[in-house]
């Protein structure tokens, strides 16, 4: 089951915007895999501030980060590569 993990500043998504996310995420999948929309899990993270950094500094609280674990990682084991055998994408928010 491919896992998505969305990390994101605590707050500034409503329910509607993650639902939104959601849906578009669970499309893409599907459309670039050809997967059962049924199998695509999706995760939100929310990030105090003071918990996520890039190159020192506090990390854009406008943005959020999309992780991509394949199904063979295991929620129990540390995956592999750096990105957790995945990809790592970051998209800023819409205001």
């Amino acid at each position: 089951m491919p896992t998505y993990v969305c990390s994101a500043a605590t707050g500034p998504l409503t329910l509607d915007q993650k639902a939104e996310i959601v849906r578009s995420v669970t499309a893409i999948h599907h459309e670039e895999t050809g997967a059962s929309r049924n199998l695509v899990q999706v995760i939100f993270y929310d990030v105090a501030p003071s918990r996520h950094y890039i190159a020192g500094r506090p990390a854009p609280a406008d943005q959020i980060w999309v992780r991509k674990r394949n199904s063979q990682t295991s929620a129990c084991t540390p995956p592999s590569g750096p990105f957790g055998g995945g990809a790592a994408f970051q998209f800023g928010r819409k205001s």
